[in-house]
């Protein structure tokens, strides 16, 4: 057999699949939509004065870029069901811009600053600002030290 009878022979055994391929895809499709329905419903049970009080501003961002960006992915889904192309569509531009903002807000949570304590700096300025503590405060705060030296140590 020729190569061109080959692939017409593949052409035809795949479009015979294709409706066992279609039926997998929907499975699939379910699948993915039921799982992404379960965990936008948890999303939006949090009460958004609730968000403002315990998450930073980095964290409330966050959010927001996660419900956009799975609004905006349904409506692409919700497309491609009519037959219409999502990326020829501005959902896809909108897609492309909230994929940004997700960068910005991950480049900015890594460049914070990092404060760190240091705890034998401290323990001196305590040392010295509190010239007035007790013999047992002083033995308690010297103590200290020598733990915290011998771990910078060992």
């Amino acid at each position: 057999m020729g190569d061109g009878r080959k692939k017409k022979k593949r052409a035809v055994e795949e479009d015979g699949d294709e409706e066992g391929d279609a039926g997998e895809q929907i499975a699939r499709f379910e699948k993915v939509f039921e799982k992404l329905e379960g965990n936008l419903a948890k999303l939006m049970e949090i009460d958004a004065e609730e968000l403002e009080q315990k998450c930073n501003p980095i964290e409330r961002a966050q959010y927001n870029v996660v419900l956009a960006k799975a609004i905006n992915v349904l409506y692409a889904m919700y497309l491609k069901t009519q037959g219409v192309d999502p990326d020829k569509h501005p959902v896809a531009k909108e897609l492309e811009r909230i994929a940004k903002y997700g960068d910005k807000l991950k480049a900015a949570d890594s460049s914070g600053p990092k404060l760190s304590l240091d705890s034998e700096a401290s323990l001196r300025f305590l040392d010295r600002s509190l010239p007035d503590l007790s013999p047992e405060k002083k033995k308690a705060l010297k103590e200290l030290k020598k733990k915290k030296s011998k771990r910078q140590k060992g």
